[in-house]
């Protein structure tokens, strides 16, 4: 396993947390995922392409646009067991 770094931003300045980098060989690929972070997953032809390629899933999982919610739609707090 490895550790990335996670960046944002906030107020022009950078932000980081570290992640754990599961991966393997797959092929010719790196392929791997953050375990903190579900549905962020990617391929590299390198290590270092991997690492890049994390980052860019990352940043698209945690800025992308959504749609709003239908004018009906209703929020409530949910409790989960972790």
């Amino acid at each position: 396993m490895s550790k990335v770094d996670g960046r944002g931003t906030a107020g022009g300045s950078a932000t980081r947390g570290l992640f754990t980098l599961e991966f393997r060989r797959g092929g010719e690929w790196f392929v791997g995922r953050l375990l903190e972070v579900p549905g962020v997953s990617s391929r590299g032809a390198t290590l270092d392409e991997l690492r890049e390629n994390i980052q860019d899933a990352y940043d698209l999982m945690v800025t992308q646009e959504r749609s709003p919610a239908p004018a009906a739609a209703q929020r409530q707090p949910v409790e989960l067991v972790l």
